[in-house]
């Protein structure tokens, strides 16, 4: 089974979130998944954390401020794709 690992900047791309210090607020207020340490300085999300997350918010009512000019946080798996 391979799981498959983003960083801060994959999140970025994807539009999920624009900077660090939102990433960390939602990680500490709003139940963003903490991801893992891979070193010293690197931290990573396993995607299917990513896409639970996303999902809850989708179905609790509750939505992540909107990322840039995108308008809202995206909530597809096709986020992903490689």
């Amino acid at each position: 089974m391979n799981i498959r690992y983003f960083r801060f900047d994959d999140l970025k791309a994807a539009g999920i979130v624009r900077n660090r210090p939102t990433l960390y607020r939602w990680i500490k207020e709003r139940g963003f998944p903490g991801g893992i340490l891979l070193g010293p300085n690197t931290r990573a999300w396993p995607e299917a954390d990513i896409l639970r997350w996303l999902e809850s918010k989708s179905t609790d009512g509750e939505t992540p401020e909107p990322q840039g000019s995108r308008g809202a946080v995206r909530r597809s798996a096709s986020l992903f794709q490689k």
